[in-house]
């Protein structure tokens, strides 16, 4: 278990630094692994030798900096961090001497300190990945993503925890631009030593019509242009299980350094470099050719049929853009509605034949083409990848260690069906040629790779159907108190699920059919009322026997219908919310059982009232069973 030190300042951060010290001792194991207030040293120790002890004891450090951490004063109006005793000082200067994961949490509206502000043994820090922690509503998903980086750079021996940071201090934007050009020299020069020499006209992107007048252009600097390569062809995949919802059909190392945009023109792949450079590749994984981008550290990247549009996380621009032979010509441009960079933070854009969407953090929105905001969405998760397949979007975000999640949703945010992708740590996707396309990881910390995936399954999920007409039998019903916690085998099982008080689990054994192939139907279409007309969700499922997945705060499962053999394709999504803290499980089954009539058969869960009376269950297209009045099990 990694083992964290928080360094803070008292006078900037201590109420907040409470709440982020509780919920590290809960990810990691309790206080033991979790350090603060080395203040507390006993008489006749040297401070300087206690401090470098303590954070010799640790794995990574995570400095909370407020709005008065920078320029704090001491009772001489000196600033603190001059003064090469002071506590937040020396504890910093020791972890980064020790090459441990250091990263800064800004918190309270602060923001990131630039390296000349700091004093020459704390530049470094500058420079490290930057994680953002907010008040409520947004502090326990701040803190998930947290959380999950510091996992990450400590498993993978990192020195940060996330992407790269927009530092917007005093001298921010001089640091932003001096990085992005160095970096866009360095792969320049890299891909110069490869050159196939300049593509030829037939490369180049067909040259948009009128451009939106009310697009104005914003600046944009002379990064060096990079030349076409020779890209390795395409590399094997491990073959996933034939009816997984998505599979890999085939995968090819992304070109580049850092991919993290990628969209479809129609006949090609283009991908962004975040180090300032733009490729085009063909299916099979070949660079056609190299270009400059409109915009210094480009992320992500659209199509709209006749022209590009790139985000350039830099300067939060959005461009929209073609290739004229070797030339990129910039159409027009808008800054971006929200721009929000940090540790862990991602960005995709995606066109929908009209619209175009972007996503940053935890926020989709869709834009005409001048920038206004046209609509928009929350989505629970930091979106890694926005695509649309000409019905839905698709989007992506991950869950370190697990594979990232695809999720497709409507125009409104509405999650229409998630599902487990064979690909780690997304940066991007795009709809093209039939498929998915995802920038992403065959293994956590592994190469950059692109992936074609297959989704006909999951889209037939996710597609909304005409009403098919079901057949249902009620096997078997109970109530019980409690319901054991399904645990995957080995696992170490955890406390059971129980009912609320003046609650009952009703257990239902169900058995279902449909002649039509395919045919879907949503768990909220199982209906259970009482003699009263109330109505009551699925609360959950078993997953295995005398183990169960219940979602008391929120559940969602979706039944397909499958022929050969004869068996339900389940998809669930579980949420359970406890003080300060809550539990999200996705997952998959197929539901085989035979039963007595020889349908597939469930194990369904609701939670009812004690003495709940009347009850009906019904299944669209089959008779309304009538089902057993609960009775309070001390009354049985």
């Amino acid at each position: 278990m990694p083992r964290i030190f928080i360094s803070y300042r008292r006078a900037d951060s201590q109420t907040i630094c409470g709440r982020i010290y509780d919920r590290l001792k809960a990810a990691f194991g309790g206080a033991q692994n979790v350090f603060k207030d080395v203040e507390s040293i006993p008489p006749g120790v040297d401070f300087r030798e206690h401090i470098r002890r303590a954070v010799e004891q640790c794995d990574a450090q995570l400095v909370i900096i407020g709005p008065g951490w920078l320029d704090a004063r001491d009772d001489r109006e000196r600033r603190r961090l001059d003064d090469p005793d002071d506590f937040v000082r020396l504890e910093i200067e020791a972890a980064l001497n020790r090459g441990i994961v250091v990263a800064p949490v800004l918190v309270s509206g602060a923001q990131m300190p630039a390296a000349d502000d700091l004093p020459p043994s704390l530049k470094p820090l500058a420079f490290r990945n930057a994680a953002l922690v907010r008040d409520d509503p947004d502090f326990d998903h701040d803190m998930d993503r947290l959380i999950t980086g510091v996992r990450r750079a400590v498993s993978t021996g990192s020195v940060g925890i996330g992407g790269p940071l927009d530092r917007r201090g005093r001298h921010a934007r001089r640091w932003v631009w001096l990085v992005a050009g160095l970096a866009a020299l360095v792969i320049a020069a890299a891909i110069l030593l490869q050159t196939r020499g300049p593509a030829s006209r037939a490369d180049a992107s067909p040259t948009p019509g009128d451009t939106p007048a009310a697009i104005a252009p914003l600046a944009s600097a002379e990064p060096s242009r990079p030349v076409a390569s020779a890209t390795p062809g395409p590399r094997p995949s491990a073959t996933p299980p034939a009816d997984a919802p998505v599979t890999v059909l085939a995968s090819f190392p992304a070109p580049g350094r850092l991919a993290e945009g990628l969209t479809w023109d129609g006949g090609s792949l283009w991908i962004a470099d975040n180090a300032a450079a733009l490729f085009r590749v063909d299916t099979a994984g070949k660079t056609l050719g190299a270009y400059e981008p409109p915009g210094y550290t480009p992320k992500g990247m659209a199509w709209d049929g006749e022209a590009l549009w790139l985000y350039a996380t830099g300067i939060g621009g959005i461009y929209r853009f073609t290739i004229e032979g070797r030339e990129t010509v910039a159409l027009g441009s808008f800054e971006a509605p929200t721009h929000i960079t940090g540790g862990g933070i991602t960005h995709d854009l995606e066109w929908d034949g009209a619209h175009l969407w972007y996503a940053n953090q935890y926020n989709v929105y869709k834009l005409d083409t001048t920038g206004e905001i046209a609509s928009e969405f929350a989505f629970p998760e930091n979106v890694a990848g926005l695509a649309w397949d000409g019905a839905h979007l698709w989007l992506a975000y991950n869950d370190f260690p697990d594979n990232a999640t695809l999720a497709v949703v409507d125009t409104t945010g509405d999650v229409l069906a998630s599902f487990a992708s064979p690909v780690f740590e997304i940066s991007a996707l795009a709809w093209g040629a039939d498929c998915l396309w995802a920038l992403g990881q065959d293994s956590l910390g592994g190469d950059q790779q692109v992936y074609r995936l297959d989704v006909s399954r999951a889209g037939a999920i996710a597609a909304p159907r005409a009403q098919s007409a079901w057949r249902a039998s009620v096997l078997a019903e109970r109530d019980v108190p409690a319901l054991p916690r399904y645990a995957v085998p080995g696992g170490t099982p955890s406390s059971p699920y129980v009912a609320d008080e003046g609650m009952l689990f009703r257990v239902v054994e169900l058995a279902l059919w449909s002649d039509d192939p395919g045919a879907a139907l949503d768990a909220t279409e199982i209906v259970l009322r009482d003699g009263q007309g109330q109505a009551y969700p699925p609360a959950g499922l078993a997953i295995a026997a005398n183990g169960f997945v219940l979602g008391l705060s929120d559940f969602a499962a979706q039944f397909v219908m499958e022929a050969n053999p004869p068996r339900l394709l389940v998809e669930y999504t579980a949420h359970t919310g406890t003080s300060g803290a809550s539990v999200q499980q996705d997952g998959s089954l197929e539901a085989f059982t035979p039963s007595p009539v020889g349908w597939p058969m469930l194990t369904l869960v609701w939670q009812i009232p004690e003495r709940a009376a009347g009850l009906t269950l019904t299944v669209p297209g089959a008779p309304v069973y009538r089902l057993a009045d609960a009775v309070p099990l001390s009354d049985s």
